[in-house]
């Protein structure tokens, strides 16, 4: 039986297929560097978050090619790379932001929510999380992907207090 596909459903196949490139893309270079992530996390981003966090590690890989330096033949004395750096702040940023994401206080459902949620860096235990909160000010747009995947705005950062809302 022959069976031709109606148009909504060929751009329905075909948003599937590059959805899914994208997908097995970024999971190979995660594979690459040995850098976990939670794979749903990935399902659930839309085709251009994941284009831009795919376009963020090919970024990241190249400045790794500037910056590794290879001492000798033994691979263990390969230095931490820039790319690396960059993969381990971006999980930091997942964390925090999946964690404000999660706050009551961003929650329309609980008694107590304000829509909102005022930080101050200096009060997490965390130093990778006091650096990223007191940083947002200068980085927020490298983050811009997770903060969409999870919902979230900026509205306003200084090194000292942080408030995001939700979109």
């Amino acid at each position: 039986m022959d069976k031709k596909l109606k148009t909504y459903e060929q751009e329905l196949l075909n948003k599937m297929n590059t959805k899914a490139m994208l997908i097995i893309q970024i999971e190979e270079t995660l594979h690459k560097i040995k850098l976990p992530m939670d794979k749903n996390v990935l399902y659930d981003m839309g085709e251009d978050e994941l284009a831009g966090l795919l376009e963020m590690l090919n970024s990241a890989k190249e400045n790794r090619k500037k910056y590794v330096k290879d001492e000798t033949n033994d691979s263990n004395s390969i230095e931490l790379s820039s790319f690396k750096r960059e993969m381990s702040n971006l999980e930091v940023a997942i964390d925090c932001l999946e964690w404000v994401a999660t706050d009551f206080q961003l929650d329309p459902n609980h008694e107590d929510y304000c829509g909102f949620i005022n930080l101050d860096p200096v009060d997490f235990q965390n130093p990778q999380w006091v650096e990223f909160f007191s940083t947002l000010h200068k980085t927020h747009r490298y983050f811009q992907i997770v903060f969409d995947h999870f919902g979230l705005e900026l509205e306003s950062a200084v090194d000292t207090e942080v408030i995001i809302k939700r979109k």
